[in-house]
């Protein structure tokens, strides 16, 4: 008795399987990026973080000052944090952190009084803390996530210090990265103290490792461009494990699922893959480009990274470091944080009110 041809329906397309034959393995569809915008009610936006939990981003207002014939100009010297909405899309309350006295703003040999506008920010969630780092008055604020307001004892001054980034452990302990002190404090942010003093070579940005309890800490040899390194902290007992050889001013972001730390460098244009067990680079991509901000989704493996100046987005396989996609967008973004359940990824934009908001889809 002769085999009749069975057809079989596989992803809509019908295919013959004859006896015999093997049938033909279908590749899942290509990933798709679409890009729109959010309001965030400030001039200029910083970094951003996210209470995943309540569905908030909380986003600093980092005007910096510029130089203009009149003298030095401050576009919008209110230091705020903006309260943004996952599910309205858009921002539903401000944070008042004028209430602080000024710091110093070193333009040049000129010192200038300057407000606590914030730059870096990051969440103690468990505690319903924030800190911010603000960079360029030299200090650090610490205060409740329901806060309207804040005061002089929200501050911590940090004369000389210039702090950069800012990670927490959601137990009540925080890092920042004092880059003009070569320094990594460790503050208690439920008392606003510093309990801790880590040497580091001109820290920047950093990255918490919640699952093996590391700090990952990238540094930028401005001077001398020869110490570039990814410093590795453990986080109980704040000692240094090892530094790892990276391109210039890494900045790292972690793959949750994996443990592996992604760095771009918008110096040299790389975008490496780390290894978390051997602390090794163990890919390196070329893009020929400025990448200032990398977040990966460990649930869809994908890495997104932004150039400042080229206004590009680039797309990356999270295993691989393949190029995925590619893509135009509307302005010069500052910092880029990801919203893990659906997969949405908010980019801050320098002197715009608006964020962009890229959404993946299949197909």
């Amino acid at each position: 008795m002769r085999s009749r041809p069975i057809i079989v329906a596989v992803l809509g397309v019908l295919v013959a399987l004859l006896p015999g034959h093997i049938a033909p393995v279908y590749a899942a569809p290509a990933w798709t990026f679409s890009v729109g915008q959010a309001p965030t009610g400030l001039t200029t936006a910083g970094q951003l973080a996210l209470d995943q939990k309540r569905g908030r981003f909380f986003i600093t207002n980092n005007t910096f000052p510029v130089q203009t014939e009149k003298g030095i100009s401050f576009p919008d010297a209110r230091p705020r944090v903006a309260v943004f909405s996952t599910s309205a899309q858009r921002t539903v309350r401000t944070i008042d952190l004028s209430g602080q006295p000024p710091g110093v703003y070193h333009y040049g040999p000129l010192p200038v009084p300057m407000a606590q506008i914030p730059d870096g920010i990051a969440l103690d969630t468990t505690n319903r803390r924030v800190v911010t780092t603000n960079a360029h008055s030299e200090g650090i604020t610490v205060f409740g996530m329901n806060d309207k307001a804040v005061t002089e004892k929200n501050l911590i001054p940090v004369p000389g210090g210039h702090p950069m980034g800012v990670a927490t452990d959601n137990a009540g302990r925080a890092w920042v990265a004092l880059y003009s002190q070569d320094t990594i404090l460790v503050l208690d942010t439920a008392t606003r103290r510093v309990v801790g003093r880590i040497n580091a070579f001109h820290p920047t940005l950093m990255a918490f490792d919640a699952k093996r309890h590391r700090l990952y800490v990238g540094n930028n040899d401005y001077d001398r461009k020869k110490r570039n390194f990814l410093t590795v902290l453990d986080t109980r007992t704040n000692r240094i494990i090892t530094q790892i050889p990276t391109t210039p001013n890494a900045r790292p972001a972690i793959d949750s699922a994996t443990g592996r730390i992604v760095t771009v460098s918008f110096i040299s244009g790389q975008v490496q893959l780390i290894d978390p067990d051997s602390l090794t680079v163990v890919a390196t991509r070329e893009t020929g480009a400025t990448p200032s901000s990398v977040v990966v989704d460990a649930q869809r493996r994908l890495v997104y990274a932004t150039t400042l100046k080229g206004k590009t987005l680039y797309v990356f396989d999270a295993d691989s470091l393949k190029v995925v996609a590619t893509k135009a967008i509307p302005g010069e973004i500052h910092t880029l944080a990801l919203d893990p359940g659906p997969g949405l990824v908010y980019g801050t934009q320098n002197e715009k009110a608006t964020m962009m908001v890229v959404r993946p889809a299949r197909g």
